[in-house]
């Protein structure tokens, strides 16, 4: 799919150290409506980079890479939020061990 697609495109710029796709990807991931999820929890821990140390000095390429970790958790979250059913779509219950109910 889609999602697999932009993972394999990321993952071969990242290898190549192809600084401007990095970019392009991390532009398109900008807009959290084209932010893409990710397809698994897996596929979120294979591709997990550590996040920067505080004070840690980070190249461009590397701030480009958590910018995509960080578009892609967010778009993750975002999806896994829609599919909770909202608090008046929840069915309630209400059980009762004495007759009173």
């Amino acid at each position: 799919g889609k999602a697999g697609d932009l993972a394999a495109l990321a993952t071969a710029a990242r290898r190549a150290g192809d600084e401007r796709m990095l970019k392009l990807l991390a532009a398109r991931n900008a807009d959290p409506d084209k932010a893409v999820k990710a397809d698994s929890v897996q596929a979120l821990q294979r591709s997990w980079q550590p996040l920067a140390e505080e004070g840690e000095a980070v190249d461009e390429v590397r701030a480009l890479e958590l910018q995509l970790q960080q578009a892609t958790v967010r778009a993750t979250v975002a999806a896994l939020r829609k599919r909770l059913p909202s608090r008046t779509d929840r069915a309630a219950l209400v059980a009762s061990l004495d007759e009173s109910a």
